[in-house]
Formats: structure tokens, sequence, C-alpha cells
């Protein structure tokens, strides 16, 4: 169930939270120096997906925006009002519209393993996490070709949106840094040779030293707990 509404939700996310209200945007996500080149790495950073975390089954939205234009009590607030306005979304879908989203993801569990590695990998977790379903798929196909609309609109309701019990882990980062300031970095790593101070605080075995040489927030004693 969870999986169908992820897959369903993922599209309306994204033209909401990114293409209309601006929230998402084009960041650098590694920035890394490859035969004497910076090199960023970007993505959009606007997506919801699922979880199975030692049989903990959860869901999460990922957000990134610009800090110096929006707060983060805004974009707070926007998640939480397309939560509530997906709900209306959902429920106004055609029977055709529905099916076509069951059937996507009932394409997707239907595909063959291209290879295998991608086999052995799937039976592997099975192993690894103790679940030993290696007909996982095919029960997963059966459950999603029996899910109605009601059943997924009333399932969003009790899992999804507040309610008495309702739980939801908010995480929010505030970044002081900013892209020029990563461009600087790398600039300055170019420009320095193998034995300037800022190549060897990169070293593994000075690692622990850069460490204790980083500002803490709070700001703390060095070397307290």
């Amino acid at each position: 169930m969870l999986q169908l509404l992820m897959h369903c939700i993922n599209e309306p996310c994204f033209d909401t939270l990114r293409t209309k209200k601006q929230l998402g945007y084009l960041f650098p996500c590694v920035a890394a120096i490859c035969n004497a080149l910076l090199l960023l790495i970007y993505r959009y950073d606007v997506f919801c997906t699922d979880h199975d975390t030692f049989g903990i089954v959860g869901a999460s939205l990922t957000l990134s925006t610009h800090g110096s234009k929006y707060s983060v009590e805004y974009a707070c607030g926007c998640i939480d009002q397309f939560f509530e306005d997906f709900l209306n979304i959902l429920s106004s879908w055609t029977e055709s519209d529905f099916h076509s989203h069951v059937d996507s993801l009932l394409q997707r569990k239907l595909e063959p393993d291209i290879c295998l590695e991608e086999e052995v990998s799937r039976n592997w977790t099975e192993i690894l996490f103790q679940f030993y379903q290696f007909d996982r798929m095919g029960k997963e196909v059966e459950v999603l070709r029996h899910v109605t609309q009601k059943g997924l609109v009333e399932w969003y309701q009790r899992h999804i949106l507040p309610n008495p019990t309702h739980r939801r882990l908010t995480i929010k980062v505030v970044s002081h840094y900013t892209t020029t300031a990563v461009l600087d970095a790398g600039e300055k790593m170019l420009e320095s040779s193998v034995d300037s101070p800022v190549a060897i605080l990169l070293k593994e075995e000075d690692m622990e030293a850069f460490k204790q040489e980083c500002p803490l927030y709070p700001r703390g004693e060095k070397g307290g707990d």
C-alpha cells in the first residue's frame, strides 16, 4: 500500500513544491577533485520515498530549498498543505487514473531480473534481513491487484494525515554555506600543491586532528564530552 502511495504522490509532490512553489532547486550535492578538475554533481531534491528498515516501514518527503529565499517554517507549512491537498487529488481521480498507477507499479514488479547480479542482490537482501520471502514480488503483485481507490484513500487518511495516532518526525537542516563558498574552496584546493595545509588535512592519518580543529555548534571545549 505504501509503495503504491509513493508511486502516486511523487509526481504531484514535485509539481506542487518544485514547479509551482519553487521550493526545490538545483544544488551541488557532491564536490570532488578529479584530474585537477573540480566536479560538482547537481540534483533536484524534492522527492518522496518509502523505507523498510529492519521490518519498520515508513515514508519520507525530502525537500532542499534556498535558505535566503524561504524560511524553514514556510517550507514545512507548504509540505503540510501539500499533504492535505493531495487527499483531494487522490479522491478526485477517475477509476482509469487510479488503475493506470496500479498497472505502472505492477509492470515494474513483474519485470524479470535483467542480470544475475540483480537476482543475487534481491535474494541476498532477504537472507541478510532474515525475511526469507524469496517470492516477495509475487505476493506484492497479488496484493496490488486487490487494492481499491477507496482503500488507498482511507489508508492515507489513517496513516499520513494528522490524527490522534499519527506520528511524524521532521528533520530540519539549515546550512550557513553557499555555492560560492564551495567553489572558492575547490579553487583553493586546485591551486594547492600536495604539501599544502589544505591537502594535508585531507590525508587519512590526519583526519582525527582535522576533526578536532573543526568548530562545534554550540561551541564547546576541545576534548570535552
